[in-house]
């Protein structure tokens, strides 16, 4: 993938890119990560005939910090929309790890004009409304504070290593996790104080494939999900973790495009 950047009113955010034609994919990192995590991925999609689009969401990667702290569900996909109008792009399938499955699927909502498809790589759910805004207070989910002897890298690398990926695909994350410093766990912050899932995803008209990470276990709450929406497909990726993009980006894409032929 190529990189660049588009001038958007909070700032200049930086996105990676390859293919060209139509059919637009845009590639939400998850939290702490970053437009990396699809490197890979976007050149298999591209010969696959896609135009993939990865852009680094404010605060992380390469994009502008924007300019108050931290950002909500909504903001973050206001600015997603400032980059496909710098793009000249009208609409999208849209791809979405983990909270930025989530996201994806609330800007579908909030603007369905703009979306032709979602992939919703495990979105967190869960039916209780208060269960995320508790888990957000979990020490896990905590900001990092950065301490002089550079103790506080362990913990970021211990966040990373989590799924027990190998030790190079997990320190590939870690550095996205670096480089977000202050913004590493935003995402999860935005997650947590959004409406919950369960409340908006109902609303989906669209071609909705909702996927689970086999590393999680029996994925019953988001099979019922699935099978509740008019236009809605279950998926589970055996041996699959977050970071499957970074492991297996050519059956990843071979997914994506069973569901949405470019």
């Amino acid at each position: 993938m190529r990189r660049g950047y588009v001038d958007i009113p909070e700032g200049q955010m930086h996105y990676r890119f390859a293919g060209s034609g139509d059919s637009v994919i845009v590639l939400l990192h998850m939290s702490g990560s970053s437009s990396e995590e699809f490197e890979t991925l976007g050149d298999a999609l591209a010969s696959r005939g896609y135009r993939a689009i990865a852009p680094d969401l404010l605060g992380f990667g390469s994009s502008d910090h924007p300019s108050h702290y931290y950002y909500s569900m909504d903001e973050h996909i206001a600015s997603i929309l400032a980059l496909l109008d710098g793009l000249n792009i009208e609409k999208a399938c849209f791809y979405g790890n983990m909270a930025t499955a989530n996201m994806a699927a609330r800007l579908a909502v909030k603007h369905p004009e703009r979306v032709t498809g979602l992939m919703l790589m495990h979105p967190l759910y869960n039916p209780e409304p208060d269960y995320f805004r508790r888990r957000g207070r979990l020490p896990g989910f905590c900001r990092i504070e950065p301490s002089a002897d550079g103790s506080h890298l362990q913990e970021m690398w211990k966040r990373s290593h989590k799924y027990n990926d190998p030790a190079a695909v997990s320190d590939r994350r870690c550095a996205d996790m670096v480089k977000a410093g202050e913004w590493s766990e935003t995402l999860h912050w935005a997650l947590h104080e959004d409406t919950p899932f369960g409340q908006y995803v109902p609303q989906l008209q669209l071609k909705t494939v909702i996927a689970a990470y086999s590393f999680f276990g029996e994925p019953t709450l988001l099979t019922e999900l699935a099978a509740h929406l008019p236009n809605g497909t279950f998926e589970q990726v055996e041996n699959a973790t977050p970071y499957i993009t970074r492991r297996e980006p050519e059956r990843i894409a071979a997914l994506v495009c069973r569901h949405f032929p470019a």
